[in-house]
């Protein structure tokens, strides 16, 4: 399911969408267009089990890669971002099924006894020093 949306799902958007861009480009040389895929950090570092999700990333990562080199004669500039863990949000944090949760109870993060624990082995490899928060109004 998720090498499916991760890898096929783009795959199909891009075809459907260079097609139309290019038939714009086309009528009008200097009309250009970009597509952006939303990647993950998991595109470029492998990831402790969860190597579906990683592979399908990487996948994405490669498939950018192609389409860069093979759209570019159509105007079309295709590049990925990859952001990393959004920690106070309900994938990393729900207290019941959370992957904070979910990592303590796998033993995923080795020594960790609590939560506490597994979100500070996940934000000591972070280059600057904290996660992605959201914007404060």
């Amino acid at each position: 399911m998720v090498t499916g949306v991760n890898y096929k799902g783009y795959f199909n958007c891009v075809q459907k969408a260079a097609g139309v861009l290019a038939v714009q480009h086309t009528a009008r040389p200097s009309y250009t267009s970009d597509i952006i895929q939303i990647n993950s950090k998991s595109g470029l570092v492998g990831s402790n089990r969860n190597s579906a999700y990683a592979g399908s990333k990487f996948g994405g990562i490669g498939l950018t890669q192609s389409f860069a080199l093979e759209l570019i004669e159509d105007g079309i500039k295709v590049n990925a971002v990859c952001p990393g863990n959004f920690f106070d949000g309900p994938l990393w944090s729900d207290p019941e099924n959370g992957l904070f949760v979910q990592y303590l109870r796998s033993g995923k993060v080795p020594g960790a006894k609590t939560i506490g624990d597994v979100r500070r082995a996940y934000e000591a490899r972070i280059p600057w020093g904290e996660a992605a928060r959201p914007p404060t109004s």
